[in-house]
Formats: C-alpha cells, structure tokens, sequence
C-alpha cells in the first residue's frame, strides 16, 4: 500500500450503517479501519492469482481484537520470558553441535 492515501464515500441504509457500527466495535475497530480490512480481505479473495503478493502485515488494533476473540481476554497461561530462554538454550545447544 502507498502513503497516498484517498478518501471513498458511501451512502448506507441506516440499518447497514448500525451493522457496520456493531461488527467493527466486537473486533475493537475503528469504521474505517473495519472497512478497509474487509475490502482488502475481498480484493485477496477475487484476485486470480495470489503467489507474488506479500501478506498483508495486521495492524496493532486487528491483533488486539483477534486475541479476544480467541482468548475471551484472558491472559494467556505461563511466562513469555521464561519461553524465550528455553527456545535460546535449545537453539545454543544446536549451534554447538552443528560445530
């Protein structure tokens, strides 16, 4: 995506409007940023081919949101740090066998 940045009008139902009001508020998005991810997510969909695009990166607001959804906003069980060092001590270990 360009930093060009342009400005799409719609005229909606009311009803569509409050829909749309009430799904982008359970994924704790903004309207726009809601629209926008729908409309990308549809263009993917109708696009033939798909092989030389790079994934769409989530932005920080959908990462949030899908981790509700997910987790019910739970904290998720165990210690990150600890995880990490674990995965660098295996991966150590690795190294120095592969020498």
């Amino acid at each position: 995506m360009t930093s060009e940045r342009r400005t799409l009008s719609l005229e909606l139902d009311p009803d569509v409007e409050r829909r749309l009001q009430d799904a982008a508020a359970r994924r704790g998005l903004s309207v726009p940023r809601y629209c926008q991810t729908a409309i990308e997510d549809a263009l993917e969909q109708d696009e033939p081919d798909q092989s030389h695009k790079p994934q769409r990166r989530l932005s920080i607001e959908e990462i949030i949101a899908r981790r509700k959804e997910r987790f019910g906003g739970k904290p998720l069980p165990g210690n990150s740090a600890e995880l990490i060092r674990e995965e660098r001590e295996l991966r150590s270990q690795e190294i120095e066998a592969a020498l």
